[in-house]
């Protein structure tokens, strides 16, 4: 009687086991059922640079990319995102995830980008203001008088605007690839092209619809406090088109210490 309970048990437990394997297998197919499902609508991509997601859940960012970069579709597109601006004239935003990448990507290859201030501004009337000379300061005991010191006298800055553009190209074969990333090619091919414009303007740039170039401004081998505002300076080596005959790294240390000592450290 014992042994036929016993049997009738593992039977049982057999039966539980058995329908619990089966529960795990239907689970596992479902779930590769619903992968290959969004394979075929296009919900699955390859990772983008930089951890960059797919466009789900961002309205204004399937717009971008779905409507309009792989298929064209211009009209009815008037949803924006809130880091783009969109002219009067019409356009369309640029989502933040794909701006963001594309700063980044800058800064990794450019020299100049990844030493520069950026600042956002809204408008093409940006001002800035530059102190001469710093502010004076003073050493004193604790009950001891403060002199007033001196006020320093301040430039304005107006960087000359223009606007950077890239129209990079892709075969219909890829864009009608679900596969294919077009968040990281578009990002990829434009911060290339706006990294080599930005490094030739910011080096020889006119000034007339693009940056001026620090080669471009007067210059003089007058030390500071003497030549105008916005004049670079060099230094002379000592002979024409040479160093000297005599300590010629002297030039070389006198080039360094030409630059104010608070600007030395991690000077480019």
């Amino acid at each position: 009687m014992y042994e036929v309970k016993a049997d009738a048990l593992e039977q049982s437990f057999d039966a539980l086991e058995g329908g619990d394997r089966l529960a795990m297998l239907e689970a596992d197919m479902a779930a590769l059922k619903g992968q290959v499902a969004a394979v075929r609508r296009g919900g699955i991509e390859r990772p983008a640079l930089d951890g960059v997601k797919g466009a789900e859940g961002d309205p204004a960012r399937a717009a971008f990319v779905d409507r309009y970069m792989r298929r064209g579709q211009e009209a009815g597109l008037e949803l924006k995102s809130l880091s783009g601006a969109s002219g009067a004239s019409g356009g369309y935003a640029v989502p933040r995830e794909i701006d963001a990448l594309i700063d980044t990507t800058l800064k990794a290859i450019s020299p100049i980008r990844a030493i520069a201030n950026v600042v956002r501004t809204g408008t093409a009337g940006y001002r800035k203001l530059v102190a001469s000379g710093g502010t004076p300061s003073g050493w004193a005991s604790e009950t001891g008088a403060r002199n007033e010191t001196g006020t320093p006298t301040f430039n304005e800055i107006a960087p000359p605007w223009g606007e950077l553009y890239a129209n990079p190209a892709a075969s219909q074969a890829m864009l009608d690839d679900a596969a294919f990333d077009v968040e990281g090619w578009l990002a990829g091919e434009i911060a290339r092209e706006f990294a080599k414009a930005e490094g030739a303007a910011f080096v020889n740039g006119t000034g007339t619809n693009q940056p001026k170039g620090f080669l471009t401004y007067a210059a003089t081998s007058a030390a500071d406090g003497t030549r105008p505002f916005g004049t670079l300076q060099y230094v002379t080596s000592g002979a024409a088109g040479a160093f000297p005959s005599g300590s010629p790294q002297d030039v070389l240390i006198d080039l360094v210490q030409s630059l104010k000592a608070p600007y030395r450290q991690g000077a480019a």
